[in-house]
């Protein structure tokens, strides 16, 4: 049982949308935002969520479920259920390797504008995705 309290909420997170080929044969991606459906939380005083999305390295397995940081876009960790995330969060060493690298990081408030300037342009259809 985890003590973090999840409530569905739909949020942003950062997705690649394909533009093409390049000469060399390799496909070429350009950032975007989508918009998702999952559970958020408070962690660590910030607000976090957890969704789920499919899983394409191999075939073991459907889906994923992701935890992101909700402000800057960026992926706390991943895993094949949902309660293997939430445990892995509510470990206090996790969380405090969690607070050094992530939260203060010195490039973390440019992330969150970055992400933040992303999602206007995504928003406003500069970057809409095409279905």
């Amino acid at each position: 049982m985890t003590a973090l309290r999840l409530r569905k909420k739909s949020f942003y997170i950062k997705a690649k949308r394909f533009i093409g080929v390049s000469p060399q044969g390799t496909p070429k991606y350009a950032p975007c935002v989508e918009k998702v459906r999952g559970e958020v939380f408070i962690y660590l005083d910030r607000e976090c969520a957890i969704y789920r999305a499919d899983h394409t390295e191999d075939r073991l397995r459907k889906y994923d479920y992701i935890a992101i940081d909700v402000a800057s876009g960026i992926m706390i960790c991943r895993g094949s259920r949902k309660i293997q995330v939430l445990t892995t969060l509510e470990d206090k060493k996790y969380a405090n390797d969690l607070l050094d690298y992530l939260y203060n990081w010195e490039h973390y408030p440019f992330k969150v504008k970055e992400f933040e300037k992303l999602k206007g342009e995504t928003i406003n259809g500069k970057n809409k995705i095409k279905v």
